[in-house]
């Protein structure tokens, strides 16, 4: 749908999905040519956030320690306690860390994590650091 005298151009979707891209391009006598590329798959640029603290006291407000992101397509996060105990894996975004382990509460202290994430593009990303629990 644009159009431009731009000698190359260019154009910026704003959604994810599949297109295809159609170029007329004329000259001034009249002449016309068109080519046809698609179709294309547009996938929003890889980002992913992983907080460094939480509270899971039940309030409903960072509960659950989760890796954010868009256009992930895998992760494998593991927690682990001072002792290098792992205490929580998880390899579905949806699934968080609650701060339990073996069904206990966990006590207010620091953990390490490591998280593996893949993006939907194919690029692999190896993640540490600490995640501190505060009850």
């Amino acid at each position: 749908g644009d159009t431009t005298n731009v000698l190359s151009p260019w154009h910026t979707y704003t959604d994810t999905g599949y297109y295809t891209a159609m170029l007329i391009a004329f000259n001034n006598i009249g002449c016309t040519d068109t080519a046809i590329e698609g179709p294309l798959t547009v996938i929003p640029k890889a980002n992913y956030f992983i907080p460094n603290a939480f509270t899971p006291n039940g309030d409903g407000v960072n509960d659950i320690f989760f890796v954010y992101g868009q256009s992930l397509k895998a992760i494998d996060l593991k927690v682990y306690d001072r002792w290098g105990e792992m205490i929580f894996e998880s390899e579905d975004r949806s699934v968080g860390w609650d701060g339990t382990f073996h069904g206990h509460d966990m006590n207010t202290a620091v953990f390490v994590y490591i998280c593996n994430i893949e993006t939907l593009t194919g690029k692999k990303y190896f993640v540490k650091g600490n995640v501190t629990l505060i009850r």
